[in-house]
């Protein structure tokens, strides 16, 4: 986000706890602009997810990488009981 288009959304000594935890964005890097902020219009990345138990399920027992990355999902072969080849999840990047 640009700084210069922020829109205040905390009070003059707010901490980066408080603003954050009403829901804004904090960062005092750039001096005259609000350092606590609404959150701009969120986007949304697509990653493949860290924890094995948001693994969903996008393939088949013996379903090859490649054929995995073709249907666009997500493929790693480990550890074992649970999907490797599984889909992405949105995280939303706001501020």
């Amino acid at each position: 986000m640009n700084p210069k288009t922020r829109v205040n959304c905390g009070f003059p000594g707010i901490t980066p706890r408080q603003c954050r935890n009403a829901g804004c964005c904090f960062s005092s890097e750039v001096p005259g602009v609000p350092w606590c902020f609404f959150p701009a219009h969120p986007t949304y990345k697509k990653v493949c997810p860290a924890n094995v138990r948001a693994r969903k399920n996008c393939g088949y027992p013996g379903i090859s990488a490649k054929t995995c990355e073709a249907r666009g999902c997500c493929f790693e072969s480990h550890p074992p009981a649970v999907p490797w080849c599984f889909y992405h999840v949105l995280v939303a990047q706001e501020c």
